[in-house]
């Protein structure tokens, strides 16, 4: 299922300007663009790394027939809507009863069962549409992954120059991955 996003988060509604130079203990302005770019940096190679959305998403997935799925990205908070296209000549879009499909959203990653699905057309891709919410509200950003985010901006912050090939792993990039692992959505394609 390849997912399309749709809707925005303003960044500093996650981290603030004025947040992060308390934290990284600038008192000046003279590095508030690079702060910010750091902020939007980290906050895309977490979304990367846990395959997962800062913020409440509208989220459309599209598959070629009904089947059982599993959502590769999460987390997927409700279900919208399941529509389908037609096996008729018009090949339209019609809704899918709510009864004829079932959700996990506890399970990582979430999944979506269907029941007695019906014919789909032939000859076309993205025959399946699925519409959700995906993504951690801005509100409830789980702390640990703010955490790693920190840590993150903090050591690009102070270490702005490439890292020397040859060396051994930084326990920087250990730590972050180690704040992230519990929200990693895994799946296979």
């Amino acid at each position: 299922m390849t997912p399309v996003f749709t809707g925005t988060v303003d960044n500093n509604d996650i981290f603030t300007l004025t947040e992060l130079k308390n934290f990284l203990r600038v008192e000046n302005s003279v590095d508030n663009d690079l702060i910010l770019a750091l902020r939007d940096a980290a906050i895309l190679y977490v979304e990367e790394v846990c395959n997962t959305k800062l913020g409440a998403y509208t989220a459309t997935f599209y598959m070629d027939y009904f089947r059982h799925a599993i959502f590769p990205v999460g987390p997927v908070t409700a279900i919208a809507s399941v529509y389908y296209m037609e096996a008729t000549a018009t090949k339209t879009f019609v809704e899918l009863s709510a009864n004829n499909y079932f959700s996990d959203f506890a399970s990582i990653p979430a999944r979506i069962s269907f029941n007695d699905p019906p014919s789909v057309a032939e000859d076309e891709f993205s025959r399946v549409k699925i519409t959700g919410t995906v993504g951690h509200p801005v509100a409830n950003i789980p702390q640990m992954m703010k955490s790693a985010m920190q840590l993150l901006i903090g050591h690009l912050y102070e270490n702005r120059t490439a890292e020397i090939i040859g060396t051994i792993s930084s326990p920087i990039q250990l730590g972050v991955h180690a704040l992230l692992s519990p929200y990693r959505v895994i799946w296979n394609r």
